[in-house]
């Protein structure tokens, strides 16, 4: 009767991870494409929606603070600050997100690292909080640029996710490892924009950002066994949809009934509205 306790719920836990301010740097330049820039969006996102709780401001210790900076030719930068009032859940912080617009310029990296420190990490970062930079870029740089690559080697761990195959030469690689605070290990390097958005890279920085996440589960009495935890708090509405085809066949659709009927037996049902179809 697992089936059961899932349809239920009596058990869900939620996976908490330790408060964190986090700020993804994404190259919008006119390399990059509308819909490769989406996917970087998306990669946000899907990171966002990992962390669970996010602190409703920069005052608040616990829980996540997010932000963003998209970058491309001199002065063309785009932010979602850490310290943004109107950001108090992720749900807020998405819909930020959504709305950002490919830029399509040249490509001033050095510059928009200096700028997300200056203005994202240090009006925004809180206390001791663990801070955390993703930085995302498809190309080299534009060498009018004189800023420094390492502008957030400051206290921050700062992680470069390069893609593109013109990074197995070895100045891009050494240019990267800048950009990650000459950390080698830091540096992420994958073919297409679609692989950020693949489970298995997903789990890889979920895990570097939350490696030991704290398991809360709710204050609910699970029952083992065929033995259920009443739907406290927790109303179902369920609905049976029988395959009654010749293929099923009489004995099939008799076990079919005698499963609903079993499973009704273990659910408090209703006494205002029909529970069961």
């Amino acid at each position: 009767m697992g089936f059961v306790r899932e349809t239920c719920g009596c058990c869900d836990c939620e996976k908490v991870c330790p408060p964190l301010d986090l700020v993804f740097v994404i190259d919008s330049s006119e390399s990059i494409g509308k819909t490769n820039f989406s996917l970087a969006k998306n990669f946000v996102i899907s990171v966002a929606n990992r962390f669970g709780k996010m602190a409703k401001n920069i005052s608040d210790v616990s829980g996540s603070r997010l932000g963003v900076v998209q970058y491309s030719h001199q002065g063309a930068v785009q932010a979602i600050r850490m310290d943004d009032r109107g950001i108090t859940s992720v749900t807020s912080f998405n819909t930020k997100v959504k709305a950002m617009e490919w830029i399509a310029g040249g490509t001033w990296t050095p510059s928009a690292l200096k700028y997300t420190y200056d203005h994202l990490i240090v009006p925004g970062r809180r206390g001791r909080t663990k801070v955390v930079a993703i930085v995302i870029t498809d190309g080299r740089y534009d060498p009018k640029d004189l800023d420094n690559l390492g502008a957030l080697c400051n206290g921050v761990d700062v992680y470069a996710i390069a893609i593109g195959d013109m990074f197995d030469s070895g100045a891009e690689r050494q240019n990267l490892e800048r950009i990650a605070c000459n950390m080698g290990d830091r540096v992420k390097t994958l073919s297409v924009y679609a692989e950020l958005t693949a489970e298995e890279f997903l789990e890889e920085i979920e895990q570097i950002l939350c490696p030991e996440p704290e398991m809360i589960c709710p204050d609910l009495k699970c029952a083992s066994d065929l033995s259920l935890a009443p739907l406290i708090q927790r109303p179902v509405d369920i609905l049976f949809f029988i395959d009654g085809s010749e293929r099923t066949g009489g004995r099939n659709f008799i076990s079919i009934l005698h499963f609903i009927e079993r499973l009704s037996q273990s659910i408090p049902l209703s006494k205002e509205v029909s529970s069961g179809a």
